[in-house]
């Protein structure tokens, strides 16, 4: 939490975009969640905005560039983002574990969701 608050200062943002972990269906681990409600008490506490987004909420956004899987807005995500430290892992088999670069497109998705819900 200590690296993040500094993050936090250093940066100085206007709003801050979490996962709600609170909707049906997530499956956050409580240290997750725990770090994530620490976040939200750090910024409320700071004056600033939070944001927070469900899984469904990215999904509804995704679903207009034709996404709806995790994979699927990934793949969105690095065809819009030219970027080249981004790049799309391959596509997991059910008994796989996630890439580990999968949370960087997580943190996009939310940001993306976050523009289009305030617009």
């Amino acid at each position: 939490m200590k690296r993040i608050r500094e993050i936090i200062d250093y940066y100085e943002p206007k709003v801050v975009v979490v996962e709600d972990f609170s909707c049906i269906g997530s499956r956050k681990s409580k240290r997750i969640q725990k770090l994530i409600a620490l976040i939200e008490k750090y910024v409320e506490g700071s004056n600033l905005k939070v944001s927070k987004y469900s899984r469904n909420n990215i999904r509804f956004v995704f679903n207009t560039f034709g996404a709806t899987s995790k994979y699927e807005i990934a793949k969105v995500i690095t065809e819009y983002i030219q970027y080249q430290l981004i790049t799309l892992p391959i596509k997991r088999k059910s008994h796989e574990p996630e890439h580990y670069s999968m949370n960087i497109f997580d943190a996009i998705s939310l940001g993306v969701t976050h523009y289009y819900m305030e617009k």
